[in-house]
């Protein structure tokens, strides 16, 4: 499945600056949230082939298989529940609309603007339209503001997007346990962002898995029942109805609680733990060969293995910083392929 290079991101924000008045920083555009709103998910491969259990979908414009929680925009629905998913092509020149209820994708279309810029739009009477206004991306229909990016998600004073992953095996009552995989994507410092949560129930049916995904927003509050300096993050799913509450015990650690914010009173384990985005051999050589660009990115995904990154890099910092990668256990000779620009892009 094709990842968003830099060459990729590079033509939208070339392609952003000329239609847009206002010019827009690298660092503010590309990623975010991912599939649709409790989802129910049933066999793993879908009619284009696309991985649905691992949150990945069809995308029309890029013919590719995406993770709309990596590839997409997020702008939130300005009256009620609900949110959407801006997914541009290659050249800009067409963006994808995806709806967290469910509803087929729609495909605009790159338009002059008479008063100078650009938008998408189906049609020239801009029945529903994509436009950056402000720094922030909408979708408007008949002239009125439906959906907008939250605020936060550009304002680079909260620091650098970062991405994190959290997994965990958690009781079940009637199965044998429910696998968490929870994506969270925020400022660095910023108590606001966005979730991904994928919830796989084990042998829940005649010996099959079953899975459900939820998007929403993630809240950062203060306090729990016995502990006022607790740090609890609540997720509220776009249905507007399902909330999930987590214990922040630290940066690897978070724990369920109940919808009273309490911890559960057996010994069971209901913690999730930090773990690293797998990347493959050829994604890692992508980012050795990048890596001025990485220098600069917008966006830090939390690394699992400063040896591993030392192998690749022959430092674990990168001018005075730590490094900012994801990783997956490699062979020796597939690090030292990476070294040694050996491999090749397929």
């Amino acid at each position: 499945m094709k990842k968003l290079n830099a060459f990729a991101f590079l033509s939208l924000f070339a392609m952003i600056v000329f239609c847009s008045s206002k010019e827009a920083s690298v660092k503010e555009f590309i990623v975010d949230t991912s599939e649709n709103v409790s989802t129910q998910l049933g066999g793993d491969l879908d009619e284009h082939g696309c991985v649905v259990s691992g949150g990945y979908t069809w995308s029309e414009v890029l013919q590719d298989c995406i993770r709309l929680f990596e590839q997409g925009i997020r702008v939130e629905k300005i009256d009620g529940n609900g949110a959407a998913f801006l997914v541009f092509s290659g050249d800009s020149i067409r963006v994808e609309l995806f709806f967290s209820d469910g509803r087929e994708s729609e495909i605009l279309e790159q338009y002059a603007l008479p008063e100078g810029g650009c938008a998408w739009s189906a049609t020239d009477d801009g029945t529903k339209n994509v436009q950056l206004i402000e720094g922030l991306w909408t979708i408007s229909q008949r002239g009125r503001i439906i959906y907008r990016q939250q605020q936060s998600e550009n304002d680079a004073a909260l620091g650098r997007l970062q991405i994190r992953t959290y997994e965990g095996l958690l009781p079940c009552a009637s199965c044998p346990g429910i696998r968490y995989t929870l994506t969270v994507r925020n400022r660095e410092y910023s108590g606001d962002g966005s979730f991904w949560l994928l919830l796989t129930y084990l042998d829940a049916e005649q010996g099959e898995d079953r899975s459900f995904v939820y998007t929403g927003r993630r809240f950062t509050q203060r306090g729990m029942p016995n502990d006022n300096n607790a740090t609890v993050w609540q997720l509220v799913a776009d249905d507007g109805e399902t909330i999930f509450n987590f214990l922040y015990e630290d940066e690897k650690t978070l724990i369920r609680l109940n919808d009273k914010f309490e911890k559960s009173d057996n010994n069971l384990n209901y913690s999730l733990k930090l773990s690293c985005e797998l990347l493959s051999k050829v994604d890692i050589f992508d980012i050795r060969n990048n890596i001025r660009f990485l220098n600069n990115s917008f966006i830090s995904v939390v690394n699992c293995s400063q040896k591993l990154i030392s192998l690749i890099f022959g430092t674990t910092a990168l001018d005075g910083k730590e490094p900012s990668f994801s990783c997956e256990l490699l062979s020796k000779v597939d690090i030292f392929d990476i070294r040694n620009n050996t491999s090749t892009r397929r």
